[in-house]
């Protein structure tokens, strides 16, 4: 079970749904950590007005050593290149409509779906209707260029 003081931290930065998911995908390694602007091994609130985007449009959440949220808001869009990551990445569809092209096989994602890609796994996304998503990346998918496709 996560402390009390994450859990009420975590009631600020996601949606009642998601909570759940995310409680349970991060207990062992769960540190929230205002990124690089603070020690990640205290507990942090990173607050919306103060989270960091990335260069794909990804809001980066919570850091910690191990792990790393972000929130996805998307419009519609056919799907982009194929492409890898060098960090393994949990998603929980939080509103919207998403596909998944993942090492050839193909799969339609709906709200309160979750999905793990591993490792270096080919894959790629199409917004079908406007997302909402949240990601957790281990590592954390923001530093040593791990953005990029591999």
């Amino acid at each position: 079970m996560l402390p009390t003081e994450i859990m009420a931290a975590l009631v600020w930065i996601l949606p009642p749904n998601a909570m759940p998911f995310f409680a349970a995908a991060c207990e062992a390694a769960f540190v929230l950590a205002k990124p690089a602007k603070a020690m990640m091994d205290i507990p942090q609130i990173v607050p919306t007005h103060s989270s960091d985007t990335g260069e794909m449009g990804q809001v980066y959440l919570a850091t910690g050593k191990e792990v790393s949220m972000r929130r996805w808001q998307e419009d519609r869009c056919e799907f982009g290149a194929d492409h890898s990551r060098d960090y393994e990445t949990v998603g929980y569809l939080i509103s919207g409509h998403l596909e998944l092209d993942m090492d050839g096989e193909h799969a339609k994602i709906m709200p309160g779906d979750s999905w793990m890609i591993p490792k270096g796994a080919v894959h790629r996304y199409r917004v079908i209707e406007p997302i909402v998503a949240i990601e957790a990346t281990c590592p954390p998918g923001r530093f040593a260029g791990r953005d990029h496709p591999v």
